[in-house]
């Protein structure tokens, strides 16, 4: 499937598995979400998914943005949380994420990025920076997982086994990617809307 399919599909899924009682819970699972749901596409590099990449990437950076500006002006906490905890540790989370993601970004396409095993090692290092944002990046990050696998290209879904696993039943780029996109749309809709 493409970014914003992706997007909208995993913030939706954290906002109805979390179910966030008011805005002061549902700023990090939004932002956590966001990120989770595009981190196995850091690996695209071919041109017509980089394009696609890029864009998804500049609207999980504006939803990034969007929290911040929303957790500033409604005082959710957020930002008082990273600044109120073990500095050391943080620093130490970043550089290991920082590290995965370089990783990530140089391994091959539907590969260790799209591995339970990076959804493992991802989440354990964002637990040192931020562990609010990590149930809604874990599960967005399976949801990510979920719609490739109904894609015709295998993912390597238990990495380092080799072997790739998908239903075969849509390209990413074509009619159900439009499809899932309008009815996972609707669904965050809805899902914003009970908060």
């Amino acid at each position: 499937m493409m970014s914003k399919t992706h997007i909208v599909v995993g913030m939706a899924a954290a906002l109805t598995v979390l179910a966030p009682p008011d805005l002061k819970t549902a700023l990090p699972v939004i932002a956590g979400s966001a990120v989770g749901s595009l981190i196995c596409d850091l690996d695209c590099r071919s041109q017509p998914s980089v394009k696609d990449a890029f864009t998804g990437r500049l609207i999980v950076g504006g939803i990034i943005l969007l929290t911040i500006i929303l957790d500033y002006f409604w005082g959710t906490g957020i930002w008082m949380y990273l600044l109120n905890k073990n500095k050391e540790r943080q620093i130490v989370g970043i550089l290991l994420f920082l590290i995965l993601c370089t990783f990530v970004r140089n391994s091959g396409h539907r590969g260790f990025s799209h591995s339970l095993l990076a959804l493992l090692l991802e989440a354990s290092v964002l637990m040192l920076v931020v562990r609010e944002v990590v149930p809604a990046f874990a599960v967005a990050f399976l949801s990510h997982i979920i719609l490739d696998l109904l894609n015709k290209r295998p993912i390597q879904v238990f990495f380092p086994w080799r072997k790739g696993f998908c239903s075969r039943l849509f390209y990413a780029d074509r009619t159900a990617d439009k499809i899932i996109l309008g009815i996972g749309s609707a669904w965050l809709v809805a899902a914003l809307a009970a908060i």
